[in-house]
């Protein structure tokens, strides 16, 4: 009876491995590589650094000639996350720190200090009380949600943020990366404003580009040169990061 019973267990484990087997070959491929690739677009280890290049362009042609006139401010941004630690809302966090340069050969300087966090349905990031849902899962075409859903302060920019690539290769200067996703954060435009907010993240490095262009328009007749136009161009894009994998 006992020679019977292991033969019967024997048996049973071997039809339990087959099924899973039978499983996994029928999972796709590519299926299996996008369900993998979701979270690793918002990694958080602790150790990890961004170093950005950073334009921030101000510009005016509200003289008389109707000339634009543009302030260009260059520097560089370093993110590194310090130490993790448990959120008010119970959620495990990174602390990141933000350090700025005006060149690489200048020391670094910390300005702020952030949060990151991560759980089944979002990736989060808060700054001072704000909290912002920077991306959703799964990554999927025309993906879209609020970004301000946590928050209670008043706006006039219409915030509705949505996957518009998914997926897709991707190269920064001498940096190439196999799978990114674009996120539009914001698109609110009107007859005297116009705001765009773009980031993209690369899958097992994260953020490595930001554009942020806000444009505002006064004028009593359309075409006149009386028009005042004003706004900035924001735009960060990754130059080095590490540890390198």
């Amino acid at each position: 009876m006992l020679q019977i019973l292991k033969s019967y267990f024997s048996i049973m484990r071997l039809a339990v491995l087959a099924s899973v087997i039978i499983l996994l070959g029928s999972c796709k491929p590519d299926n299996v590589k996008v369900y993998l690739s979701f979270y690793q677009y918002y990694p958080l280890a602790v150790g990890n650094y961004l170093i950005y290049n950073a334009d921030s362009i101000n510009y005016s042609n509200s003289n008389a000639a109707n000339v634009p006139k543009a302030d260009t401010i260059r520097y560089q941004v370093m993110d590194s996350v310090q130490s993790k630690f448990i959120d008010g809302t119970g959620q495990t966090a990174v602390r990141i720190q933000e350090s700025i340069r005006q060149n690489a050969s200048k020391p670094w300087k910390i300005i702020r200090a952030f949060s990151r966090s991560i759980n089944d349905r979002n990736a989060q990031e808060v700054d001072g009380n704000n909290r912002f849902i920077k991306m959703i899962f799964p990554v999927q075409a025309n993906g879209n949600w609020n970004p301000d859903t946590y928050n209670t302060t008043d706006s006039s920019h219409i915030f509705n943020a949505q996957y518009v690539q998914i997926h897709v290769p991707y190269s920064i200067s001498n940096l190439n990366f196999d799978s990114t996703v674009l996120v539009q954060l914001q698109n609110d435009t009107n007859l005297i404003t116009h705001y765009l907010y773009y980031e993209r993240y690369a899958s097992e490095i994260g953020l490595i580009s930001i554009e942020h262009d806000h444009d505002s328009i006064t004028e009593q007749f359309p075409g006149s040169p009386d028009a005042t136009t004003g706004g900035y161009r924001f735009t960060q894009t990754l130059s080095d990061y590490g540890p390198k994998k």
